[in-house]
């Protein structure tokens, strides 16, 4: 006898592919009734025969513990005479069938365990099934998936993630080959973070307006409430209104962002440091607004004495200290007879180092112009460093000038070398002062000099002024142009 037909198939959607739990089936057709049921093996091992006459079945279920190739078959039969049939073992018509039982290995890469993200994220995995098109499928609750292309797909486009409340959740990864095995991962522990990042108004250095900032090695820095990311392009240091200055920025451990000029600072400017909206979190959330304050650095001053009287005052208020020993410093204490101020209500006060007669004046500060008699000794240097305005700019230097002379300084405004006259005195003495009526001291030649409004004055000078009225005198409030 011989078997005119035999064709293996697999109940698998693709009747050419088995995985494990899929039913192999041999269909025979004999060319003659067999005198009893086949013998017919697949993989190796013995299965059920059903049928009668030519017309038989042989049914296998694929264990895991199979080999993977194409599944094999043996046929063996006779007729019923009791002649033996040549054992089959190849179909007649058809296709093989393959059996694979290894499920494709997927990866999820971003994002991963311990990670925060918010609903931008996007998804990227590796996968390596062989189905054409490979339809991999992501969820965060291992029941609602949505199809997932790596690199594409954002955490919004899977169901139930916008309506996810702030916190921990797991993704879920799936994947089927054509054979149909289902190959899977998950990432637990990442966190939901749809909240921008916030500054804590209290950690910025230097304070908002704050003053006397050191213009070498300023801290400059702000901390955040998580962890974010930042680069240089997101800060910017700025005089205020004026040009850029280079500037690095770094975070730490702490949530602090650290902005670090590239060079010095100049003296007695003020400054703006803005952080920006292209600063994230580490889960995307941009921050809300840009974040901007102000500093001034010192004031460095240095006024020379030379022999004989000299004309001074302080350009800003000394930050060590204003009594006037620390201010004067001990070379030029050495070598001082004398300094005289004077008010028109109490008249003159005098400082001598050397303790003798009367020395009632005991300190030195802005605003203030002073004579100086200075011994023949070698030129000195009055220096230090100060400002003029508190932190906060809510104790602006002033003093109150009587009608009749005055001895004053010039106060140094912020983002100025030197004023004109006018300029200098443009605040509450504007129509109060004969602007014919300002007289200076030159200390080099020691000749006095009578200023116009148009006269220059510069950090350091002392300056008698004739006052029709009382006045406060304070800060000039028209910049110098």
């Amino acid at each position: 006898p011989t078997l005119s037909t035999v064709t293996i198939a697999s109940n698998n959607s693709n009747t050419t592919l088995a995985k494990t739990g899929d039913t192999i089936t041999l269909t025979i057709v004999a060319s003659e009734n067999l005198t009893s049921t086949p013998t017919v093996t697949i993989t190796g091992d013995a299965v059920t025969t059903t049928g009668s006459g030519t017309n038989w079945t042989a049914t296998y279920t694929m264990v895991d513990g199979d080999t993977e190739d194409v599944v094999p078959f043996t046929i063996n039969f006779s007729d019923i005479a009791t002649n033996a049939g040549t054992q089959v073992s190849t179909k007649t018509s058809g296709s093989d069938v393959t059996f694979d039982k290894t499920a494709p290995a997927v990866a999820i890469t971003a994002p991963t365990a311990d990670s925060r993200v918010n609903a931008t994220k996007v998804i990227t995995f590796t996968n390596d099934s062989n189905s054409t098109p490979t339809v991999a499928e992501c969820s965060i609750n291992n029941t609602d998936w949505v199809a997932c292309t790596s690199g594409s797909t954002t955490l919004s486009a899977l169901t139930g993630f916008n309506a996810w409340a702030d916190g921990t959740f797991t993704l879920y990864l799936k994947d089927a080959d054509t054979a149909g095995n289902t190959g899977t991962d998950s990432e637990t522990g990442i966190t939901k973070d749809s909240s921008a990042p916030t500054i804590t108004v209290s950690s910025l250095t230097p304070s908002d307006n704050a003053v006397g900032i050191s213009p070498a090695s300023p801290t400059i820095s702000a901390t955040f409430d998580e962890a974010i990311v930042a680069g240089d392009s997101d800060v910017e240091l700025r005089v205020d209104g004026g040009a850029t200055v280079t500037a690095t920025a770094s975070f730490d451990d702490s949530n602090k962002l650290t902005i670090t000029p590239s060079t010095s600072l100049a003296n007695n400017t003020k400054y703006q440091v803005t952080i920006k909206t292209t600063v994230k979190d580490t889960a995307g959330n941009a921050l809300e607004e840009a974040k901007v304050w102000h500093f001034t650095t010192s004031a460095a001053y240095s006024i020379a004495l030379t022999t004989g009287w000299n004309l001074i005052s302080l350009p800003v208020v000394p930050s060590a200290s204003t009594a006037i020993a620390d201010v004067l410093g001990a070379t030029a204490v050495a070598n001082i007879n004398a300094v005289w101020a004077y008010d028109v209500t109490t008249g003159w006060s005098v400082y001598r180092p050397d303790g003798s007669g009367t020395s009632n004046l005991t300190t030195m500060t802005a605003g203030y112009g002073y004579w100086i008699d200075y011994k023949s000794a070698p030129t000195t240097n009055i220096a230090g460093i100060g400002n003029l305005v508190e932190p906060g700019n809510s104790n602006i230097p002033e003093r109150t000038l009587k009608a009749g002379w005055n001895l004053v300084g010039y106060y140094q405004r912020e983002n100025t070398s030197n004023s004109t006259a006018h300029n200098a005195f443009a605040n509450n003495l504007d129509g109060y002062w004969n602007e014919t009526l300002l007289i200076g001291h030159n200390n080099s030649s020691k000749n006095i000099s009578y200023l116009t409004q148009a006269s220059t004055v510069n950090p350091g000078e002392g300056f008698w002024i004739l006052l029709t009225d009382d006045r406060i005198y304070t800060i000039g409030n028209v910049p110098n142009p």
